[in-house]
């Protein structure tokens, strides 16, 4: 089946050479790119090197990779999830796991991608756009922007949380994934699983932080919010003071959209308090605290 699959992708884009049935004989450095003599005689220069977890290849290269960089369940104590560029894999008994676009990278080796998990169609995708940023952007992997590759899988429908209640064909998958991202709002952890838990309804207490960390405005705002839970109206009304955003030309957009756009089954009830699904859509669209920077630690940078 993955044969089928990637044979079918393969087919279908352009620019893209597979060299079958054949092996390299020769792998070396060329500047910054690499050099490969193949069986067949040719030899191809790439920028960016990815390795499947080839040890031979590392011998020959002389690079020392560490065979640590495993699927890590997500513990929200440790901001590294934030950094995620996939997630979901069924490992240590749970398939509430991320993986780092960091744990790719080899210190001191620049345009290599290193995959320690050579059968995981996952972490195969979140390491081609890995490589293909540095490639595309002409740029070393270090330099790598995190935030760039987490939206364009995110866009080619990779999960990078692993939301086993949320589905890809759900019209809100996207903006639940990117606002799960960065923590403002958590998931469920239960011994198996990650629950996102649309549903359920917001509280003051539990966005109050994450929201604050994210931005500074947004600290004025809840010292003067003393409601325990958040409506849909204190949450529109937040999204534009933070955001500098018009609360009546906020309104009436939302009014076209809340069962167009977003597909939402619930009546715009601005006094109504607000579940997951509807503050994470809401947010994304008009204050995304995706788009705030992170460090490699995934440590928010202001």
């Amino acid at each position: 089946m993955a044969n089928d699959v990637l044979t079918t992708w393969a087919e279908s884009l352009k620019n893209l050479t597979i060299i079958k049935n054949t092996l390299w004989v020769k792998a070396d450095r060329a500047g910054k790119n690499w050099s490969f003599k193949l069986s067949d005689g040719r030899s191809i220069r790439p920028k960016v090197l990815i390795n499947p977890a080839d040890s031979k290849l590392n011998d020959a290269l002389k690079i020392t990779a560490s065979s640590n960089n495993s699927w890590t369940k997500l513990d929200y104590n440790n901001t590294i999830y934030r950094t995620s560029i996939a997630a979901g894999k069924l490992a240590n008994g749970t398939v509430g796991n991320i993986f780092s676009m960091y744990q790719l990278l080899v210190p001191l080796q620049e345009n290599l991608v290193w995959v320690n998990d050579a059968q995981s169609m996952l972490l195969g995708q979140a390491a081609g756009a890995t490589a293909a940023y540095a490639a595309f952007f002409d740029t070393k992997t270090s330099l790598s922007n995190v935030k760039t590759i987490q939206g364009e899988l995110v866009n080619y429908k990779l999960a990078i949380m692993p939301y086993a209640d949320i589905q890809q064909p759900d019209t809100n998958w996207k903006a639940i994934q990117m606002v799960g991202l960065t923590g403002v709002i958590k998931g469920e952890i239960e011994e198996n699983t990650i629950k996102f838990l649309p549903n359920k309804l917001v509280t003051t207490a539990e966005i109050k932080q994450p929201i604050k960390d994210f931005y500074y405005k947004a600290q004025i705002w809840f010292d003067d919010y003393k409601n325990p839970q958040m409506t849909i109206g204190s949450t529109i009304d937040m999204v534009c003071y933070v955001g500098n955003k018009s609360i009546e030309n906020t309104k009436k957009e939302l009014a076209k959209k809340w069962k167009t756009t977003y597909q939402f089954k619930t009546d715009l009830d601005l006094n109504r308090e607000i579940n997951r699904r509807e503050f994470a859509v809401v947010l994304q669209d008009y204050m995304p605290p995706f788009n705030v920077n992170i460090d490699p630690s995934g440590k928010v940078v202001r």
